[in-house]
């Protein structure tokens, strides 16, 4: 379970240290170069990274839908990590965080550890495709 988590948590990592080289990483650029980023004040973006929960869930209201283990909170973590579109990355690495959240756990075996943190992300508008806020300053002919 562990080796699952920590190759689970390493992707984002990879898509951000591989940069130029990476295709997935290169194909988004490409997507999201056009967009305005002055208009995106965290500049945290979630569709520019991997999403590997549904970041609505987690609105900072308690439900029964959004209690989270250690594995469900790294998989929010990377997600929002990985969606940082310009800037530096004043987060953790995904792999750090979870090095000091397991180091915590071992350390503290009798305590429950609670690892709590408020990340901020923006999200494109729901009609942005049939808005035409998506469009390409050369049309090329194939």
């Amino acid at each position: 379970m562990k080796e699952l988590l920590l190759f689970v948590m390493s992707i984002p990592l990879s898509l951000q240290t591989l940069g130029q080289v990476d295709p997935i990483r290169q194909k988004l650029d490409s997507i999201f170069q056009h967009v305005d980023k002055t208009q995106i004040p965290t500049g945290y973006l979630k569709e520019y990274g991997a999403q590997f929960v549904n970041l609505k869930t987690f609105n900072g209201l308690l439900t029964d839908s959004n209690y989270v283990n250690p594995l469900v909170w790294s998989y929010v973590y990377a997600s929002v990590y990985s969606g940082k579109i310009y800037g530096t990355n004043t987060l953790p690495t995904p792999e750090a965080n979870y090095a000091t959240f397991n180091s915590e756990a071992l350390a503290n075996v009798d305590a429950n550890p609670v690892s709590m943190k408020a990340l901020n992300y923006s999200s494109l508008k729901a009609d942005a495709l049939t808005n035409n806020l998506f469009t390409s300053p050369k049309m090329y002919k194939l």
